[in-house]
């Protein structure tokens, strides 16, 4: 008998971010996910999602499903939900990604993001689609990954059709995090940095509900 093959449509939920590692109250990231082996045949699928962030977490309101939507894809047996979220980047910078994302979908599908080289974001596969265009497209290092995580999923552990379940992804710091503190000495001539969360510690989480089509 062949693994259980179910429909799903994941969209994002809730982010929490420990620290940004900037002064800012209000910060914007590039959210990407993947899906690795959703199913037979398909390695993995994904995709990237811009969020602005209100002290850590999104704003309260509810977004518009358009801006929550990651995927409605088809699963079955064992896969695996993977979430990175990237540096605090300046508005520019994210509405370049998103008109390069927007251009670039096409070829993304069609398997011409298997022709770039393998990650370099410590090794982070979610990561993959902003280093593609960053370097197809933009001509530039992507951003660095801030946290990431995965879970380990399997889709005879869903819910009947109809139904949601939620999925929470701890993340976890890629490279410390840290933040300026200013020197009391005025012949300092550069400030101080504490690290907020080091590498691999606990920087945070990311919610996505799941619903079984």
């Amino acid at each position: 008998m062949g693994a259980l093959k179910r429909e799903i449509e994941v969209t994002l939920a809730e982010v929490t971010l420990t620290a940004t590692g900037k002064p800012l109250s209000r910060t914007r990231h590039m959210l990407s996910a993947g899906l690795i082996w959703p199913r037979l045949g398909t390695a993995r699928k994904s995709t990237a999602l811009p969020v602005r962030l209100d002290r850590g977490t999104l704003p309260g309101a509810p977004l518009p499903w358009s801006q929550r939507v990651l995927f409605k894809e088809g699963v079955e047996g064992h896969f695996a939900f993977e979430v990175a979220l990237t540096e605090a980047l300046s508005d520019a910078a994210v509405e370049a990604f998103m008109r390069a994302l927007s251009g670039h979908l096409l070829k993304l599908a069609t398997g011409r993001i298997e022709e770039m080289e393998p990650p370099t974001l410590s090794g982070n596969l979610a990561a993959l689609p902003l280093s593609y265009l960053a370097k197809t497209v933009l001509k530039e290092r992507a951003p660095a990954t801030l946290a990431s995580g995965a879970l380990d999923l399997d889709a005879s552990s869903l819910p009947p059709s109809g139904q949601s379940v939620r999925w929470t992804i701890p993340l976890t710091a890629s490279s410390a995090i840290e933040r300026e503190k200013a020197r009391r000495s005025a012949r300092a001539a550069r400030p101080l940095r504490q690290v907020i969360v080091p590498t691999g510690g606990v920087a945070g989480s990311v919610v996505v509900e799941a619903l079984v089509l």
